[in-house]
Order: structure tokens, then sequence, then C-alpha cells
């Protein structure tokens, strides 16, 4: 009886140490921690290691906390049929315990200790992560080998198992847990908690979709491109967009007081910014807003204007699409029979795998539907052409000499075994 006693408190002990390292880590990853106490932190070779592999602790800790339970619950179970006759009194007595101990024990005591002090919780419950780490080993292995067929059976091709550690999901569960949050609140900060992840290529305009105020071109050529488009802002340029000087307001254009005829372009144009393409919008948010400037051009590595980007573009990836009353809802993919969908060239291609339950394309190089059948036929396609790639059958139904607008997608029943292009 003793024996099962001294085991229940050293496994209750343990789960909660496992606890105190999984609240030190969040709030280490997720607050403002200053550079000199995460490098003192990193002293330590096996919290070093636990920084570096945050997801695989996280796994680690999550089975501990599960193995620590059952053992909980055993030597409860254990320590009562001692003395209580009935097997199952005695196994509902160790149930109710159990939980009481660990909600109370090791688990409040745990999180609020690594709320006030995360640094020197972690240094004190470290240990038992590694405990873990070696003796999980096996059942991690299983683990990882079934993580690859599973997901080949769930159809997700991309992607890993929610990280316990995932601020997402502690906020949720904070949330939850306290007070019941909005609808519209959740959305936007899921999207907000996404947005470090995003950068200028996420966003781009590019630059065949870009209309700019011409100076090789009339007045009245640019005004009428102008009003087709319905823009605020363009990027004034001497011909195309590698030679851009600046950025034309409409309005700026519309209250000159002289002769249009004669009208000076320079004289109207404001700066333009530019960024990389590998920037993060982390980055470029703050600066755009610090030169109070609306659109940027995004360049590549070797220097060339590759599109625009907008603050329109870049708060919209955490509060979703703003529109105004000029605005039109456009659908970029609409189903027309079984297995059969319209889908437009300009389509991004997270929305088209989403439309038509397909994997992921992981292709870094485009972002669109459009782009996508273009490098898949090493060229812009002619109006009627068709190929057949990744288990889909692709005609084209509209295009011109700089992109593709429009196509008719089918899924095919057997993957393709290879391109094949007709005229």
């Amino acid at each position: 009886m003793a024996e099962s006693g001294i085991g229940f408190l050293l496994v209750l002990t343990l789960r909660g140490f496992l606890v105190l390292s999984e609240f030190s880590l969040v709030n280490l990853r997720y607050s403002e921690v200053n550079e000199a106490t995460l490098a003192d932190l990193r002293k330590h070779r096996g919290i070093s290691r636990l920084l570096d592999n945050l997801s695989r602790a996280g796994e680690v800790i999550r089975l501990g906390r599960k193995l620590c339970s059952l053992a909980t619950g055993i030597f409860l179970f254990m320590l009562f049929k001692n003395f209580i006759v009935s097997g199952w009194l005695a196994l509902a007595l160790a149930i109710a315990l159990g939980v009481l101990a660990q909600v109370l024990i090791s688990d409040l005591i745990p999180r609020f200790l690594a709320g006030n002090n995360p640094q020197k919780c972690l240094r004190s419950g470290s240990w038992a992560v590694f405990v873990f780490w070696v003796l999980g080993w096996p059942f991690l292995k299983i683990q990882d080998s079934l993580r690859g067929p599973l997901k080949k059976w769930t159809n997700q091709e991309s992607g890993d198992a929610l990280n316990p550690l995932d601020v997402e999901v502690q906020l949720r569960a904070m949330g939850e847990d306290s007070a019941t949050i909005d609808p519209v609140v959740r959305q936007i900060l899921s999207q907000t908690l996404q947005f470090e992840d995003l950068d200028v290529q996420d966003i781009l305009l590019p630059r065949n979709q870009v209309v700019i105020i011409d100076t090789t071109k009339s007045l009245k050529e640019n005004l009428e491109e102008a009003r087709q488009a319905g823009h605020t802002r363009y990027p004034l340029c001497d011909g195309d967009l590698d030679n851009c000087d600046g950025i034309i307001h409409i309005k700026d254009i519309f209250r000159f007081r002289g002769d249009w005829d004669h009208i000076n372009f320079d004289n109207l144009k404001r700066p333009v910014v530019s960024f990389s393409i590998e920037d993060t919008l982390a980055e470029v948010l703050p600066k755009m807003m610090r030169y109070k400037v609306h659109m940027a051009l995004a360049k590549d590595e070797f220097g060339g204007v590759v599109g625009l980007i907008s603050l329109e573009k870049i708060l919209e990836t955490m509060v979703g699409e703003i529109q105004d009353e000029f605005d039109h809802e456009e659908k970029l993919i609409r189903k027309i029979g079984r297995q059969i969908w319209r889908v437009s060239g300009l389509a991004p291609l997270h929305d088209v795998e989403e439309e038509l339950a397909i994997p992921d394309f992981d292709d870094d190089e485009v972002s669109t539907f459009g782009g996508l059948v273009t490098t898949e036929f090493g060229r812009i396609p002619k109006q009627e052409q068709v190929i057949e790639f990744r288990n889909l059958r692709v005609r084209i139904i509209e295009a011109d000499d700089k992109l593709v607008q429009l196509a008719e997608v089918q899924k095919l029943e057997k993957p393709a075994d290879e391109n094949l292009e007709q005229a």
C-alpha cells in the first residue's frame, strides 16, 4: 500500500513539472523576452535544445502528461483496492480523486508559477521533459511513422499536427475558459497570428495587371485608362514599371489649376518606395505607415519591379477583404458541372486548392492559377489549348499575350501519367 501511495505522489509531481515546463515555454515563446535573458537560458544545454525544438518538445510534453495521468489512476486504484472490496468502487474513486489531484496540484499551481517567472520555472522543470524524451522515444517514432500515411489518408499533403505550444490554441483556450469571444474578433485574431508568416509576394499585384500613368502617352489616353481602371493611385512611369518615378493620386490631377494640355506630372508626383518580395509584411507595414504611403513597388533579387503592394492589401490579411461601394464582387472560381469548374487566371492557388479539394500545388514561384498553368505549358498558352497535370485537365477559354484569363478545370479520376498538350 505504501508503494502505491509513493508512486502516486511521484507521478503527480512529475506531471506537475511537465506542466510547469510547458507553460514556461509558452510564456517565453509568445511574450517579449529580451535577448540577454534568452542568451542566459541557452547557456543551459537542455533548455537550448528545447527552445530549438519546440514542436518536438510539445509532442513529448503531451505524451508525458498522458502517461502520467494513466499512471496516476493505476497507483490510486492499487491503493484503494487494498481496503475497498468492490473493484468498481475503487476504480471510480481512483478516477475521481486522480482527476481532482491533477487539476489542483499538477495543473493550476504549475500554471501560476510559470506565469510569474517562466525562466526560473523552465530551469526547474526541463529535466522532466527529457525524462519522457528518452522514455517516450518508441512512442514518438511510431507516431512519426504513422503521420505520413494518415496525412495521405485524410488528403492533407502539408502541415503538421497541431503543436500544443501554438499560441492560437492557447489563446482560444484562454478565451473559451474566461469569456465568449465574438466570431469576428476570433477570426481577426486568428488571421493576425498568421501575419508574421506572410511576405510581400503573398499580396503582390503582378506587373502585368498594374495600370500606370505613362509619360509617353497623352493626358487623354492616361485619363481614359485611369477611368476604366477606377483606382485612385497610379505609378508614374516612363514606358513601364521599371522606370517608375513616383506615385500620382488621381485627385491631384483634378485639383490642377491650369491648362491640362501643359500639365506637368513631375509637379504632382509623390515619392515611391520599394520593398523586396522576400520582405515580411511585419517589416513592411510599419515602414509604409512611417513613410505615409499607400502604395509601394515590389522588386525581385535582381532589382527588377515585379509588381505592386498596397496598404489596403496588407490590412486585408488581418481583417479580411475590404470593399467599398465601387468594388464589384467577382467570383474567381465557379462550379459548372460534376468535377468541372471555371477558374479565373487571377484566382490564388490556395483558393483553388480549397475549392477543388485537392492537395497543395507546392509551387513557390507563382501565386495564381494562371501563373501555374503558364509554368506547366512553359509559355503563355492560346485559347482552346488543353493540358493535363496533377490530376487536372485544364482547357484555356480566354488568354492574351500577357496572361491566362479564364480556364475550364476538370478533376480526373486517375492522375495523368504525363503532361498532354493539344492545339
